[in-house]
């Protein structure tokens, strides 16, 4: 049971992916991002992992005692296993907190002559002219891939307007090369029983 309600609030969390139009920034240009839930599960998970570290570190911290010298002393083993712990949150909640901002930095901008790509490592642009071929993949749910002369740009299935984009992708290039996009589209329309309003 529990199940079914799971994979229902998934099926409806990507239908609003691919019924909800692009937004336009202040240029005109198209605009799709992240559904805004992964953003607050990983924000939500962050502040988790940040309590468990301020709760580990007040439990183990009464148990340690510091020498002048550097030297750290305790006297039972599971304290041992409290510091490793510890450490391990913190390095979760660390790797969340990047997490969190990637995805508060990503984002695809589209304009009439080409594709900016905003990740946390930079940004990435390809011309219209440029484009050798539209491939897709399976890799993080389902990604769009656009093949250009010396590189490549990915696009997930989780961004908002993304089949407002694969419209405007076809009217650029032609619907005959962009054929991989719109299959990968129309098999996740399918696979979630996607009913248009």
């Amino acid at each position: 049971m529990n199940l079914f309600i799971i994979r229902k609030v998934i099926h409806a969390m990507y239908a609003s992916y691919l019924r909800s139009p692009a937004k336009r920034n202040w240029s005109g240009e198209m605009v799709i991002f992240p559904g805004r839930w992964i953003t607050w599960s990983l924000f939500l998970l962050l502040l988790l992992a940040i309590a468990v570290s301020i709760g580990l570190f007040a439990d183990t911290i009464n148990d340690v005692e510091i020498s002048p010298n550097g030297d750290i002393y305790y006297e039972d083993d599971a304290v041992e296993y409290k510091i490793i712990f510890f450490f391990t949150s913190v390095i979760i909640a660390f790797s969340l907190l990047l997490c969190w901002i990637a995805s508060l930095i990503s984002k695809v901008v589209i304009s009439k002559e080409e594709i900016r790509s905003y990740k946390w490592y930079g940004r990435k642009t390809i011309s219209f002219n440029d484009i050798i071929r539209i491939d897709r993949t399976k890799l993080f749910g389902g990604a769009i891939v656009i093949v250009a002369q010396k590189k490549s740009m990915m696009i997930t299935l989780d961004n908002r307007g993304i089949s407002h984009f694969v419209k405007f992708l076809s009217e650029q290039l032609g619907s005959d090369r962009t054929e991989n996009a719109t299959a990968l589209i129309a098999e996740r329309k399918k696979m979630i029983q996607f009913k248009e309003i």
